[in-house]
């Protein structure tokens, strides 16, 4: 064999077997990482909180509160005056408009939960759709940008619109309001998410997934029978656990030389890592995450180098795998403890860990 070709095989070789054949890993999906909650309200409508007038022209428009925001999406007649309400430029169909603006249609406004977390400050509106002849339950989420709220499609609260236009604005009410359901489940959540005066958003988050696996829930999500006279506003002063951030993941790793461990995104890091002067590679802690705007990769490992140095390094990639000078509290996290102490950390500690940069 010609000694060039040789040297190549040997190579290839060596480089499939830096990492997998040592070294096994498991990796398991979590919620542990996010923003600290900082303030949460929830405000119970008075029952005839309906909006059936609209604005006549779009210099009308402020949205300076989530309620106008709501009058202005349905008052609006064009693609300009939509992409008012979301900050960014949308388009509709004439037919979507047509809809909006069919005989008979208003909004009942049933409840809305204010939520600040990372010095940002979002909405979510619970409402019924009443048309002519029938009556559909919705929510939305915005954010408040300087003095306007806008429409938001992507925030880490997403998942809150989808829990607010299922659940009825009665068991809203009882929820945020401590007040006894006449449902059980129900019950059963507000026992699981509050703690003597303090709210816990994570368990609240868990409790209403076990009531959506069970398929215990069976309240009709349209129905608001709280008589109020005016509108109720509730200020939660202590808020425990942080809004998760999408996506996690983190793997622990250990010895095995008959390791069948298979992690290619593990593998794309080890490749940017390689070079000539390190001769092996072992992983020790990974951490994946997505802020809601990019996703990061966590990597700490043992590097050996030709000249039978040892060290531990840790590196952060972005969703292209570059390594980037980012420094935050994970990767402070990952600097600072062991191995060992990590593992512990992200997966044995039932304690959250706020996201600070």
């Amino acid at each position: 064999m010609n000694q060039s070709i040789k040297l190549l095989y040997l190579f290839i070789i060596f480089c499939n077997t830096l990492f997998s054949q040592s070294y096994d890993g498991i990796c398991q999906p979590i919620q542990k990482v996010g923003f600290k909650v900082q303030q949460i309200s929830y405000t119970s409508y008075s029952e005839n909180y309906i909006i059936k007038e609209k604005y006549k022209h779009i210099n009308e428009v402020k949205n300076t509160s989530p309620e106008e925001l709501i009058k202005s999406q349905i008052s609006a007649t064009n693609n300009k005056w939509l992409s008012k309400n979301y900050g960014k430029e949308m388009t509709w169909t004439e037919g979507q408009f047509e809809r909006l603006h069919e005989k008979g249609n208003a909004l009942h406004l049933i409840g809305k939960l204010i939520i600040t977390y990372n010095d940002e400050k979002f909405a979510v509106l619970k409402f019924n759709m009443n048309s002519s002849n029938k009556k559909i339950p919705a929510s939305l989420v915005m954010k408040k940008r300087e003095n306007n709220w806008f429409f938001c499609e992507d925030s880490l609260i997403s998942n809150l619109s989808l829990i607010f236009m299922s659940l009825s604005g009665d068991d809203l009410y009882s929820i945020f309001n401590r007040k006894k359901s006449k449902s059980i489940v129900i019950n059963e959540l507000i026992n699981n998410t509050w703690k003597e005066d303090s709210f816990n958003y994570s368990n609240f988050l868990k409790a209403y997934a076990k009531l959506l696996f069970e398929g215990s829930y069976k309240n009709n999500p349209k129905d608001y029978t709280i008589d109020l006279k005016k509108n109720k506003i509730i200020n939660i002063n202590r808020v425990e656990s942080i809004i998760p951030f999408h996506d996690q993941e983190y793997c622990n790793f250990f010895k095995n030389e008959r390791s069948e461990f298979n992690k290619p995104i593990i593998s794309k890091l080890i490749n940017k890592i390689k070079s000539e002067k390190i001769t092996d590679i072992i992983p020790l802690n990974f951490f994946k995450v997505n802020s809601s705007k990019n996703m990061f990769y966590y990597f700490k490992y043992k590097v050996k180098t030709i000249d039978k140095e040892e060290k531990i390094i840790t590196s952060v990639f972005d969703e292209n795998l570059k390594i980037i000078k980012k420094i935050d509290s994970i990767q402070n996290l990952f600097m600072s403890k062991t191995q060992q102490s990590l593992d512990n950390i992200f997966l044995k500690s039932n304690d959250f860990i706020v996201y600070k940069q």
